[in-house]
């Protein structure tokens, strides 16, 4: 990601102070089991206030590390990881690209500029690539580098 997506990143998610948060969260679950029902079914034993509350506390670390791809890589990774034994599986990550986004511009409105929007993208786009990757090394559908 370019310094001035992460900045974007960074300034879009702060103008959410917390309750504006919970809008996002629940805008972007809601959109999701919408999109794709077949994942509310993951969600069914799960207390969703503290899954949102779980989900606003990863956005946070994400954002605070976007800088840091050491630190993001090995986060994200083990995030991806987890995502396996949720029963996650590789298509479902475009479908929450999609619901994040559109959680996103439902919640910011007009502020929800292309530009923010741009920058988003390339964040998720990232973080899905790095979580993908783990998940199919977990699975064994990739071998584990040895380097």
């Amino acid at each position: 990601m370019s310094p001035e997506s992460e900045r974007l990143v960074r300034e879009s998610w702060a103008r959410l102070a917390p309750p504006k948060r919970d809008e996002l969260v629940a805008a972007f679950y809601s959109r999701l089991f919408e999109a794709n029902p077949e994942l509310s079914r993951l969600f069914a034993h799960v207390n969703m206030v503290e899954q949102r509350k779980k989900f606003a506390t990863m956005m946070n670390e994400i954002v605070r590390v976007i800088d840091a791809p050491e630190l993001l890589v090995s986060e994200i990774a083990s995030s991806g990881r987890r995502h396996v034994t949720y029963g996650v599986h590789d298509r479902d990550y475009e479908d929450v690209g999609a619901a994040l986004l559109w959680a996103f511009a439902y919640v910011l409105g007009d502020e929800f500029t292309p530009e923010i929007q741009s920058a988003w993208r390339d964040a998720y786009a990232l973080l899905s690539a790095v979580m993908r990757r783990a998940a199919a090394r977990q699975s064994g559908e990739l071998p584990v580098s040895t380097s």
